[in-house]
């Protein structure tokens, strides 16, 4: 026997062996063209849409209203900053002047909405920290938003630095 029809040979065996254990996925019949998208359908192409008025170039202005390590407050009273945001459906990427965040937008039609992000950033001595923000805003106008935003910040090596909450208010560039 040649090696050609050996090797056909098995191939027919291991075939017959696996093939009998798989088998397709039934099909249904029942789809009509008339059936409405479920809530979570809707609810997912609409929570993209109604974030897209974010996406660009804000300024935004920050109070400073409380901070658990008053050491820490010169760091973190940045009454200026310049974000960057990239809406992408939910997901978000917060460009700052220091950082980069990504996380998940929420809200509602009306114009409220809240942003939880993160940022992990490696310091020139190797030690990793961990910024953590939360904004919760609602839009004003085409081009501005107010609201409040409390921040993290952490490391591995020493653990919590402080806790922050700001006053904020957006204007788009």
């Amino acid at each position: 026997m040649s090696k050609h029809v050996a090797g056909f040979l098995a191939l027919c065996v291991v075939l017959a062996v696996v093939l009998p254990g798989c088998s397709m996925p039934e099909q249904t019949t029942d789809v009509s063209m008339d059936d409405e998208p479920s809530a979570s359908e809707t609810a997912g192409e609409t929570e993209g849409e109604e974030f897209e008025w974010l996406n660009g170039g804000w300024t935004v202005t920050t109070e400073l209203i409380d901070i658990d390590n008053t050491m820490m407050t010169s760091a973190a009273d940045q009454p200026g900053a310049e974000w960057e945001c990239i809406v992408e459906g939910s997901a978000m990427t917060l460009l700052t002047d220091r950082h980069e965040y990504s996380g998940e937008l929420s809200g509602s039609s009306d114009g409220d909405w809240a942003y939880e992000g993160v940022s992990t950033y490696t310091d020139e001595e190797g030690t990793v920290w961990t910024s953590d923000i939360t904004v919760t805003a609602a839009r004003d106008s085409e081009d501005s938003f107010s609201g409040q935003m409390e921040g993290t910040i952490s490391s591995d090596a020493y653990g919590h630095l402080y806790t922050a909450t700001w006053d904020i208010t957006g204007r788009g560039k």
